[in-house]
């Protein structure tokens, strides 16, 4: 490989490492900024920043954007207790399903052909970590949190060659190294806890994308070709109907494309699941989660909850007729509105 490609292969994987750290920070930002005003001032207790004699900020009623706010803020709590609720029974449906796939492809107790152990011992694989399934809708993966194993059809070693079968298997082994399964299951359980954050999930599933890059990127340190080679083979796959369902689960297109093309050396253009709408609905949603958030920190004075806000005699329409005052001035201390008598 010539020293231009070399340079080409080295900034496609700066600038990928560049991306993987923005798509972190931006989980946790929005994992952040979407719980803790929620939540946030039930666990540290309320402040005293915004007094009760603090009646308006500008024309703005205080009392009145509290009354109005409240109920968003409730909306919140209900919305993050759903999302919690969803989030375990997504993981625990994935477990059954997990469980319910092996039971069906049928895992094989006996040690694995000669051409797995080869492949298995060719890069670093231990034989208690692999196991063979028969009938596997999928041709490899990774399962299990805490001691992963590496699971692969038993006819693999029939259509890859002995090379193709060990990159597979590195590949796989990484996954298993770096507890993948438990990482990508902890991105699943955050996206769908804040589900009403659209963003948050596109975010985790471009993080799921980069583990399989991540895995591709040490393999290619041995079998780049190789992997490529077998990617293709198993996409193509002798048997669409028993696999194409299942590949376009757990291999989108235009990553298996990124895949390919990256591990051959040619251009690859990065496409993120992340759009402007979402951004624009994540942004919508913590300004409302934030002003809420805040506003019910504010206490109110007595008498007002039960409807317009006292301090404003002459408006008797509810809080939305009276959010601004005439006249308002910012008012630090007990106050009256400009235009009372």
């Amino acid at each position: 490989m010539n020293e231009v490609a070399v340079g080409v292969q080295e900034g496609a994987r700066w600038r990928e490492q560049v991306r993987r750290r923005w798509l972190l920070i931006a989980l946790a930002l929005l994992v952040i900024l979407s719980t803790s005003p929620v939540v946030g001032h039930h666990i540290v207790g309320a402040v005293d920043w915004l007094p009760p004699a603090l009646e308006h900020v500008g024309s703005l009623c205080m009392v009145s954007l509290h009354l109005l706010l409240a109920p968003v803020h409730s909306a919140f709590h209900w919305l993050l207790g759903i999302g919690l609720a969803v989030a375990i029974a997504d993981r625990a449906r994935a477990r059954f399903r997990s469980a319910s796939v092996l039971r069906s492809a049928s895992a094989a107790l006996g040690s694995p052909s000669a051409p797995f152990q080869a492949a298995a011992a060719n890069v670093g694989l231990e034989v208690g970590q692999l196991r063979i399934l028969r009938e596997s809708p999928i041709p490899a993966f990774t399962a299990g949190w805490l001691r992963p194993r590496v699971y692969v059809a038993e006819d693999l070693a029939d259509r890859l060659s002995n090379t193709e079968l060990a990159a597979v298997l590195l590949h796989e082994k990484v996954h298993a190294d770096r507890r993948d399964p438990l990482r990508l299951s902890a991105l699943r359980f955050l996206s769908m806890t804040a589900f009403w954050i659209p963003a948050l999930r596109r975010v985790a599933d471009d993080l799921a994308d980069e583990a399989e890059i991540d895995a591709d990127s040490v393999a290619a340190r041995r079998f780049p070709l190789e992997l490529a080679s077998a990617l293709v083979t198993l996409a193509g796959g002798p048997s669409p109907r028993q696999h194409s369902r299942h590949l376009v689960e757990f291999q989108p297109y235009d990553l298996l494309e990124r895949r390919v093309k990256r591990l051959t050396g040619d251009a690859v253009v990065v496409r993120s699941r992340i759009s402007m709408g979402s951004l624009a609905a994540a942004g919508i949603v913590l300004v409302l989660a934030w002003a809420s958030g805040v506003m019910v920190l504010h206490p109110l004075p007595d008498g007002a909850q039960g409807g317009a806000p006292p301090h404003c005699l002459e408006h008797t329409t509810g809080p939305l007729g009276h959010v601004f005052c005439k006249g308002g001035a910012l008012q630090w201390k007990d106050l009256r509105c400009p235009h009372r008598a």
